[in-house]
């Protein structure tokens, strides 16, 4: 997203341009009644098998407080990445068609969801691929030159879940408070 912002920079442009991303379906689906007997975070599907599902967050287990009801069930699961690029170009209902069949597949669930949805994350997750430490060296260097200040952050520069973003947002508020206070 970044790459078009600076493409007179074409250098900067053309580099950021280098990185892939993988696009994932997002599936989340509601249940009116508990479905799932065990509690827990969820589960990531081992690679080697051919399941286009990638994981699944157990949402009501892990953030109760967000439930209208103390009985329902929320769900969200992930398909396709890099393991299962082809995903990508299905439809939603082909989507949801597999997500319902993960559901019954991996946790036994027959009753169907009350509500359903999809959306599909285009380029969603940086593919952190062999060289990647050397592209990432070579675009800071790069970006230095166009401007010392210029600070770049976000799940292509240093992780893609949650805590990273998080650990990377706090430490870019110090760097960019050390930048104002004419510390860097």
């Amino acid at each position: 997203a970044l790459a078009p912002l600076i493409a007179r920079y074409s250098p900067c442009a053309a580099k950021l341009n280098e990185l892939p991303y993988a696009t994932v379906w997002i599936v989340n689906m509601g249940f009116n009644k508990p479905v799932l007997r065990p509690k827990g975070f969820g589960y990531l599907v081992h690679p080697p098998l051919a399941s286009p599902v990638l994981g699944c967050v157990w949402d009501s287990s892990l953030f109760p407080d967000h439930n209208r009801h103390p009985n329902q069930t929320r769900l969200t699961m992930m398909l396709g990445g890099s393991r299962h690029p082809e995903i990508a170009e299905l439809s939603e209902p082909r989507v949801i068609t597999h997500a319902i069949q993960a559901i019954r597949d991996h946790l036994k669930i027959r009753e169907e969801p009350c509500v359903i949805q999809a959306k599909k994350a285009q380029s969603a997750i940086p593919q952190y691929e062999v060289g990647y430490g050397i592209w990432k060296r070579k675009l800071h260097e790069t970006l230095t030159r166009i401007s010392p200040r210029l600070i770049l952050s976000g799940s292509a520069w240093s992780g893609v879940s949650i805590n990273e973003c998080v650990t990377q947002a706090a430490e870019l508020a110090d760097e960019v408070q050390s930048l104002l206070n004419g510390s860097l």
